[in-house]
């Protein structure tokens, strides 16, 4: 049976109920094609036995005849009707096998489709999270900051250090590292922004904190309105669909798109 993307929930947010509506007729589709699937492995195997029997009795009818001195017996009847049973399974097998491997074709480009509406409605209930999580951390940035930063500016101005000069550390230099690292010379000397000033450490911790890799929330820690992570078979569902370029072919070569369409060429959107 075919996991559903999400649990749905009760809730009036009219994007989330959007997003479990897609979700909900995706996971459908899924269970669809997993079922067609199965018909199809089915048909392979039925193909398979057709030619075990055809290879294990072809041939026998002669050898049956020629042994009884050109004579039809009851057994040589037999080994005739199974070989040309096996024949006729084999030939009606392939055109179903072709058919069905279409249909799950056509049903799998269905479901690659509905990725793109179920990508809106994700983003449309997602994006307003992180935006209010942003907003919630530029405020408790500002929060946490703003009474220590006020009270090294307060000291500076009363006791008249330039507060500028305390919170930026700059060097003075005719030459500076470009992004590559490169030693650039200018000619002439140029005051410089250290690495170590107040603005650049807050940024780079920042920036370590983002770098990491191995930030992994709780359930404690996730919103409520959390619709879990990102499904990993949409993103399957994305991959098992012929590209634009693939689609833009087989619209105007029939052979083309009659080999795509029952697996022959495979798909290549990722």
């Amino acid at each position: 049976m075919t996991t559903p993307i999400h649990d749905a929930v009760s809730d009036t947010n009219p994007a989330r109920q959007r997003l479990d509506e897609i979700a909900n007729t995706f996971s459908a589709l899924e269970a669809d094609i997993e079922q067609e699937r199965l018909t199809l492995a089915n048909l392979v195997e039925s193909h398979r036995q057709a030619e075990a029997e055809l290879k294990e009795n072809d041939g026998k009818w002669e050898s049956i005849l020629m042994e009884n001195n050109g004579v039809e017996n009851t057994e040589s009847e037999r080994a005739l009707f199974l070989t040309t049973t096996a024949k006729a399974k084999i030939a009606r097998l392939s055109i179903l096998m072709k058919d069905q491997k279409r249909k799950v074709a056509e049903m799998n480009i269905r479901l690659g489709g509905m990725t793109v509406e179920y990508n809106n409605a994700f983003s449309n209930v997602t994006a307003p999270i992180v935006k209010r999580e942003v907003e919630q951390l530029i405020t408790e940035l500002h929060d946490l900051m703003a009474p220590r930063i006020s009270r090294v500016v307060g000291l500076c101005r009363m006791y008249g250090v330039s507060v500028r000069e305390t919170l930026t550390a700059v060097y003075f230099t005719t030459a500076y590292r470009n992004e590559q690292s490169e030693l650039v010379d200018v000619g002439h000397v140029e005051k410089i922004m250290s690495t170590d000033d107040i603005e650049s450490s807050i940024i780079n911790s920042v920036k370590t904190i983002i770098r990491s890799n191995g930030i992994k929330l709780t359930d404690s820690e996730l919103p409520d309105d959390h619709p879990g992570a990102y499904p990993r078979n949409v993103f399957r569902a994305m991959k098992n669909t012929p590209s634009p370029a693939q689609l833009s072919r087989a619209k105007s070569d029939a052979e083309y798109k009659e080999k795509l369409f029952t697996g022959e060429i495979p798909f290549s959107n990722f």
